[in-house]
């Protein structure tokens, strides 16, 4: 994957989660806004009908606010039939004891024989509801407000309460005009629908550029490492100052360039040296060959077969050596294992036949779970190893500390040189008195193919001076 579609797709996935939270937040607002409005119309109205309640106990039934307010109401009789405001107030007036005050604005005294209900009718022609307050004194009346209802359309909210006024059953409704609500509804909700989008590309815009500044290092890595070659390992990316990710990365790429530089730089000594190595042998077998034709009649025939297989048994030794180092690395545990006693191999390698004594000390018996081949293979390499270095005997010791399985194999020769112990191990590494093959000098794969078999067990491998060289082997025991 590319930088660019890297960039792409997180701007695009920084706009698309930014825009989907935008318009989550944006409904939820919008509901609650609404929510919160219908709640404030409903309240208003609520209000009012409170009012008009307060007047009714208070004795002013008359004194409604505003004809603003007035215009909201709504009245019903019993069977649900709307009243005029007019008819309401007929009611109203003619619904409660009451008696007329002092006011000069009308006197009516009823003639003798005349009833109250002439009174009644009087006021009624006079429109109740526009005489003031102060000609009319309520005496006593009943009010009984009932559970009030409120429906919502999309022009308005009524509040609806049944009322009881002097054993008559009514209904009185408020209505709140919704318009300026929704008109303001709509313009939120229009602010919102331009707003996210725009929003969102900004924040594209912006995501594009942030991905683009982070990711430019990460792009001259790139390119830096497209330069690098087989040839050119030893190229290093530049690393910043930071602690960041982005340093993190630059260190861990040049650690393994590092790493590559180095297995480069090991197998071609490995292809060097093994090319040398299998070369001795097919040279020293061409080269007896071509002389024995070339004088046939002085050839020691018998003598030169043995040269030749020599020659040959040291190819095929070393050919099965770097087979083995080869499967080693590429199947470390595909071999089958067992439960191993190692006082038995060391016993079982100290009676094959060694140029010196081979004596085997066991202090504490141990047991490991190995392939019995491989772990063979790396002993002897190692008794080997030694015996072709001691002065009169090898020593193996056989021992169980901390959870491991020991062998210690030392010799009583000259040791190894202390500025040598780190390249003892190398493949295709000898010392310098081990190079005269015909003292027994080998091709320096023995300890190689020794650590990697140890290695692949879990164990390790130590060397060390006393009295001569002392090699260690850890091996974890087995359950």
């Amino acid at each position: 994957m590319t930088s660019g579609s890297i960039r792409t797709r997180l701007s695009i996935s920084m706009a698309l989660i930014f825009g989907l939270a935008a318009g989550i937040a944006g409904t939820v607002m919008m509901r609650q806004l609404e929510r919160t409005m219908l709640a404030n119309s409903e309240e208003s109205a609520n209000a009012l009908l409170n009012d008009f309640a307060s007047g009714l106990q208070t004795g002013s039934p008359n004194s409604l606010q505003s004809p603003q307010d007035k215009a909201r109401f709504v009245y019903a009789d019993a069977n649900g039939v709307e009243l005029t405001p007019e008819e309401f107030g007929f009611f109203l007036v003619g619904s409660i004891p009451r008696s007329l005050g002092d006011a000069g604005i009308m006197r009516v005294e009823p003639a003798p024989g005349v009833s109250p209900d002439t009174v009644t009718e009087f006021i009624r022609d006079i429109d109740p509801l526009s005489i003031p307050s102060e000609v009319i004194t309520f005496q006593e009346f009943a009010l009984d407000m009932g559970e009030r209802t409120t429906e919502i359309t999309q022009d308005s909210l009524r509040v609806t309460v049944p009322v009881s006024i002097a054993d008559q059953e009514l209904s009185l409704g408020v209505i709140q005009p919704l318009a300026e609500t929704r008109k303001s509804l709509t313009a939120a909700t229009r602010l919102l629908l331009i707003g996210i989008p725009l929003l969102t590309l900004f924040v594209a815009a912006m995501a594009w550029g942030v991905v683009g500044r982070v990711l430019r290092p990460v792009s001259e890595m790139a390119s830096r490492v497209e330069q690098i070659s087989n040839e050119s390992l030893d190229q290093r990316l530049p690393e910043p100052d930071s602690t960041n990710e982005l340093g993190h990365l630059a260190r861990t790429m040049n650690a393994m360039l590092k790493r590559l530089e180095g297995a480069r730089d090991s197998q071609r000594r490995f292809i060097s040296d093994a090319s040398h190595e299998l070369r001795s042998p097919i040279t020293a077998t061409k080269a007896t060959i071509e002389v024995a034709r070339a004088h046939p009649e002085s050839t020691d025939w018998e003598r030169t077969a043995e040269v030749v297989s020599q020659e040959n048994d040291r190819l095929a030794g070393l050919v099965d050596d770097l087979l083995l180092l080869a499967n080693l690395e590429e199947n470390p545990n595909g071999l089958r294992t067992s439960l191993i006693d190692l006082d038995e191999v060391c016993l079982n390698e100290a009676n094959r036949p060694h140029p010196i004594s081979v004596r085997v000390q066991v202090d504490r018996p141990a047991r490991v779970e190995a392939n019995l081949g491989r772990l063979t293979r790396a002993c002897r390499n190692i008794v080997e190893n030694g015996a072709r270095h001691a002065t009169s005997e090898v020593i193996v010791r056989v021992d169980a500390v901390d959870g491991f399985g020991v062998i210690e194999i030392s010799d009583d020769g000259p040791g190894i040189d202390p500025n040598l112990t780190d390249r003892v191990f190398d493949r295709f590494a000898r010392l310098d008195e081990s190079r005269n093959r015909s003292e027994g000098g080998g091709a320096g794969l023995g300890l190689a193919i020794a650590l990697q078999i140890v290695e692949t067990i879990g164990g390790s491998i130590t060397v060390s001076n006393s009295n001569g060289a002392v090699f260690t082997i850890r091996l974890p025991l087995a359950d």
